[in-house]
């Protein structure tokens, strides 16, 4: 019972960060209808920049958070100007080979300037002792995890509602050229798209480097888990995103846990099951939009 409920409480913390790397990945969908397959790269260029502030230059690692968070916004407005805003208007097939090509590229990037060793961070972002709940044990670092993802779903699923640009990215989702006739500048709100899918990417790599360390095998990481995810959730859904992350969570901790030793390699597998699963049953995720053409 005592590793049940170990595993259990490591799950939802580990499926936060989860849903937060998708919670950026709804960000883009939901206003611009990419879905961006380098967000797992993106996730292990800001786990590199803040462990390169951190260990390299000794900053706190609130410090090497909050500019880590600034370069992956620098970062995500590059991918916007250089990449996507010239394929605005093609197909969504074309959009997303587009982000195929910048996961290569960004993987090359990071291997170039950082290589293959890992990164090990000194100190949490929030300052936090070990938590007892009878038995179990919760660590710091995921607990970190657990409070910023939170709060990440919060604010960005107030901001998306009640703030004016998130006025702009719901009627730009709808229909660009419409938004664009009625005065909202299209471009802008596409810019700041990707740079807040890049600031939760640069943040959920923090995250999840604190439970181990930052390597080159985290945009892979990213890839099989954060995708599984953002499907599980919806597509347009945060609180969608937060949930599934749990759920994905709980379930790969409870099959590595149990299952590791018999089934070896079976957490990666966990994650693109439940998604072809939630696929089947229902196409549009958990709390996906189901949207109905008429012809």
């Amino acid at each position: 019972m005592n590793v049940l409920m170990q595993a259990l409480l490591d799950g939802i913390c580990i499926g936060a960060i989860y849903g937060l790397g998708a919670m950026g990945l709804v960000v883009i969908q939901k206003s611009s209808g990419v879905f961006n397959l380098a967000q797992g790269m993106l996730m292990m260029v800001g786990g590199f920049i803040a462990g390169s502030l951190s260990v390299n230059m000794s900053l706190p690692m609130w410090a090497a958070a909050v500019l880590c968070m600034l370069a992956m916004a620098l970062i995500g407005l590059i991918i916007n100007f250089l990449v996507m805003r010239p394929l605005a208007g093609e197909s969504p097939f074309t959009q997303i080979m587009a982000t195929v090509g910048l996961m290569s590229i960004l993987y090359g990037i990071v291997m170039a300037i950082w290589g293959t060793l890992p990164y090990i961070y000194p100190t949490e972002i929030i300052p936090i002792e070990n938590i007892e709940i009878g038995v179990v044990l919760l660590s710091p670092s995921y607990l970190n995890g657990l409070i910023i993802a939170v709060v990440a779903c919060i604010v960005l699923s107030l901001y998306y509602r009640k703030s004016r640009e998130g006025t702009a990215m719901r009627a730009t989702s709808e229909d660009e050229e419409l938004a664009a006739s009625v005065g909202i500048r299209v471009t802008k709100v596409l810019q700041l798209t990707w740079i807040i899918g890049s600031i939760c990417a640069g943040l959920a790599g923090i995250l999840f480097g604190m439970l181990g360390s930052v390597n080159y095998m985290m945009g892979e990481i990213g890839l099989m888990a954060i995708i599984p995810v953002f499907v599980f959730g919806g597509l347009e859904s945060f609180v969608g995103a937060l949930l599934a992350g749990f759920i994905v969570g709980v379930v790969n901790m409870l099959a590595g846990t149990y299952l590791e030793v018999t089934f070896p390699g079976i957490t990666n597998v966990v994650p693109l099951v439940l998604m072809l699963t939630i696929l089947i049953f229902k196409p549009y995720g958990l709390f996906g939009e189901e949207r109905i053409e008429r012809v």
